[in-house]
């Protein structure tokens, strides 16, 4: 990672209870906007928590108009995903992608958000994040399949860490510099 977020602009506590979506956002090589926060960054290396699961972060808000009716910073998770350029366009590395399916899937279970709970920052506000996956559905449509651990029919291949197991308790949940076997601090 090369640039970690100023986690300061975050909102205020919340309960378990209102967490029931995961939002997916695109870092492009890193870099999350100044006055946004999210949960997580993910590249092909590591997981950085970033912002307290129990405090709201500033990640899927609109100054205009909501496309999903109930999706807001208050219920739901937001991970950024490192992304980067390639010829011209930007790419999500396979390396981050499993991460990013490793953690999503421990979230799920964690918080018991369902599949269909998980979107893009674009289901939420139509802005074209993360580009990847925006701007190309079917890398979208293979990591929402990869995220239940089955054999992605398209690619023939198991995504990784399919076990959906974090390997920290809640209680670790928002420790700063804990850091469990996935690597997820």
């Amino acid at each position: 990672m090369q640039k970690l977020p100023n986690p300061a602009p975050y909102g205020g506590r919340r309960s378990w209870a209102q967490i029931r979506y995961i939002v997916l956002h695109g870092a492009a090589e890193g870099s999350i906007p100044p006055g946004t926060s999210v949960h997580y960054l993910v590249d092909g290396e590591c997981v950085q928590r970033c912002v307290p699961v129990r405090f709201a972060a500033w990640h899927c808000g609109t100054r205009g108009t909501y496309f999903h009716p109930y999706c807001r910073n208050t219920s739901s998770i937001g991970i950024a995903l490192c992304t980067r350029r390639q010829a011209g366009r930007e790419t999500l590395p396979p390396s981050t992608a499993r991460r990013a399916q490793a953690l999503v899937r421990a979230l799920m279970v964690r918080y018991g958000i369902p599949p269909e709970n998980v979107l893009r920052h674009y289901d939420v506000t139509h802005k074209t994040c993360p580009v990847p996956m925006v701007e190309r559905a079917a890398d979208w449509a293979a990591f929402h399949v990869a995220l239940d651990g089955r054999k992605n029919a398209e690619s023939g291949q198991l995504s990784a860490g399919s076990s959906g197991e974090s390997g920290a308790s809640s209680s670790d949940a928002d420790r700063p510099n804990r850091i469990n076997r996935n690597g997820v601090r």
